[in-house]
């Protein structure tokens, strides 16, 4: 039989701290634009510029969407986590329940049979 362990809260947590690196992903993402942009700059080489140009043209949309995969990472540990709080709770209550009923009828599964 396998199950799923997890700890909420700690996922949670991780999952709101991932989200909140979306704008370090974002300032990177604009930092590593920046210094292509000034290192195509810099060619003498028109064809070495231009070449630069063309890279940072196919690399910006990956570099900005960093930030935006760590967002959506981090909502959705945290989401996850939410999930698997709330299915803890509700499953605690119908197996409470489940149990509860079980034990009140634990003596009339127990009773002894008299054949006398």
């Amino acid at each position: 039989m396998s199950f799923l362990s997890v700890l909420p809260g700690v996922v949670g947590a991780a999952g709101s701290r991932t989200a909140m690196t979306a704008g370090d992903w974002s300032g990177w993402a604009q930092h590593s634009e920046t210094m292509l942009r000034n290192a195509g700059g810099g060619c003498r080489s028109g064809k070495l510029s231009s070449a630069f140009d063309s890279y940072l043209a196919q690399l910006r949309p990956c570099l900005q969407n960093q930030a935006v995969r760590a967002s959506a990472l981090g909502g959705n540990a945290a989401s996850a986590a939410s999930a698997v709080d709330q299915a803890d709770g509700d499953s605690s209550g119908v197996l409470g329940g489940q149990v509860g009923n079980l034990v009140s009828q634990a003596s009339v599964l127990a009773r002894q049979i008299n054949f006398g």
